[in-house]
């Protein structure tokens, strides 16, 4: 499970519509999307959060690679 708390003036600028958050395999920097640095692993969806101010946004993913026939 991975959580991460992304905070308005640091991640992104305040009024900015995040439509979603991308999970990079690695990254270069803290960045856009384009600074994956391998394989895109999943977005996550965030429904156009537009925050202001000082405002955080948490988001949660749980990566489950479990099998019922396992």
């Amino acid at each position: 499970t991975i959580e991460v708390t992304f905070t308005t003036g640091t991640n992104w600028d305040s009024g900015e519509t995040i439509t979603a958050i991308y999970v990079c395999a690695a990254h270069v920097s803290n960045t856009a999307v384009a600074d994956c640095a391998t394989t895109l692993f999943a977005v996550v969806d965030t429904s156009n959060v537009t925050p202001t101010g000082t405002e955080t946004v948490t988001v949660t993913y749980k990566f489950d690679i479990s099998s019922s026939s396992t």
